[in-house]
This record gives C-alpha cells, sequence and structure tokens, in this order.
C-alpha cells in the first residue's frame, strides 16, 4: 500500500497562493482522511478490475463505455479530440476533485479535464509546461471564471509530469476562493467558455 505524504492542518488561501505562484507543488499533501478515502477508492476500482483512467473515463467524464474500454490496457484507448486546443466544448469538462489536497473551508478544488494532451515543455526536467500553453490556458479560464469571481481569488496549476497520478488523460487544477454553490453548480460538468480560434492565435502568435 503506497504512503503519502500527510497534511495535518489545512492549507490557508495565502499558503496556497504562495506554494502555487513559486511552483513548488510537491508541498501539496492531502489530510489523514483523504489519503484514506482515496486509497478505498483505488482498492474499490481495483476490484472492479479498472483503472482510475477507465473509471474517470467511464463513469465521471463519460467519454467511453465500459464494454468497448474494459478489456483494453490505458495506453491502447484512444481518445479522439476535435482539437488540440481549447476550442471546442466537447473536449473539455469541469469537475470537482473528489481527493483534493488539506485545503482550509471555502477553497474549492476543481479540475478541467481535456480530451486532447496538454503538451509538456521538452525543456522542462520535470514535465512542467511552456510558457505559450500556460498563457493559452490562462486565457480559458479568464474567459471561463471571470465572470464568477475576481482572479486574485483564483489559482491553477497544472502538475508536472512526475507528480501526475493519472498519466493517460490531460487535466488542469483550479482552486477558486469564495466562489457561491449556485456558480459552483453551473459550471461544474459544463466545459467552460471554450476558446475561438482568434483568441488561440492571439496566443500563439504573440
Amino acid at each position: 500500500m503506497p504512503v503519502f505524504k500527510i497534511r495535518t492542518v489545512p492549507y490557508k488561501w495565502e499558503e496556497v497562493q504562495d506554494i502555487v505562484k513559486t511552483n513548488q507543488l510537491e508541498k501539496f499533501a492531502r489530510s489523514q482522511e483523504g489519503s484514506d478515502k482515496y486509497l478505498k477508492f483505488k482498492k474499490l476500482v481495483a476490484s472492479s478490475n479498472l483503472t482510475v483512467f477507465k473509471y474517470l473515463l467511464i463513469n465521471q467524464l463519460q467519454w467511453g463505455k465500459q464494454s468497448e474500454i474494459e478489456d483494453l490496457k490505458d495506453e491502447e484507448i484512444k481518445i479522439i479530440s476535435k482539437s488540440n486546443n481549447f476550442k471546442e466544448g466537447e473536449d473539455l469538462k469541469i469537475l470537482m476533485n473528489d481527493f483534493p489536497y488539506n485545503f482550509d473551508t471555502g477553497i474549492f478544488h476543481l479540475c478541467i479535464w481535456t480530451k486532447f494532451r496538454i503538451p509538456t515543455d521538452p525543456e522542462s526536467s520535470v514535465g512542467d509546461i511552456s510558457l505559450k500553453t500556460r498563457q493559452l490556458i490562462e486565457k480559458y479560464l479568464h474567459k471561463t471564471f471571470d465572470k464568477y469571481v475576481e482572479w486574485d481569488n483564483l489559482l491553477w496549476f497544472k502538475n508536472w509530469e512526475s507528480l501526475q497520478s493519472v498519466k493517460n488523460l490531460s487535466h488542469v487544477h483550479v482552486l477558486v476562493h469564495g466562489l457561491s454553490q449556485k456558480d459552483l453548480d453551473e459550471l461544474l460538468y459544463s466545459p467552460g467558455q471554450p476558446l475561438t480560434e482568434e483568441e488561440v492565435e492571439e496566443v500563439l502568435c504573440q
């Protein structure tokens, strides 16, 4: 059974801001309760002859049918996207992170899952993303979240490749402070606000 780092005291918003802004993502950890819940979930998934990747595709994202993928290896599963950027609603889905780090009350931990692979920067030794990719993600996040919260109340990151628990499916972590339940409900299971071709080109041609 894997041993996880444990965070006994919840992260306050100011500490979360510091960790994300300095890109020290390895500092994040779950509570003991959160870690136990995650291990129990992984055991349940394994007992169903699924991987976490397949479970996400079938049950939460609904991007695959169990009858079609349960006998395949994870690396054999092909997810077809309509684009390789944040332009198509069918390629995007916002979900709550069911196993968040030990954040203080009022900090919502969301994940934005993408059918396309978010590329890593070949220059990064830990599998981080490039500046252009970062700018593209931020443009999408501004378009999606600016109507709900001030930008100072939102943080985001993409785990480096070396920190990822689900490597076959790209996703961006979004931490929102002070989001109302009504707005949260509106965002969940939606694609957010996809970018237009012009908005993507604006970033890539800078």
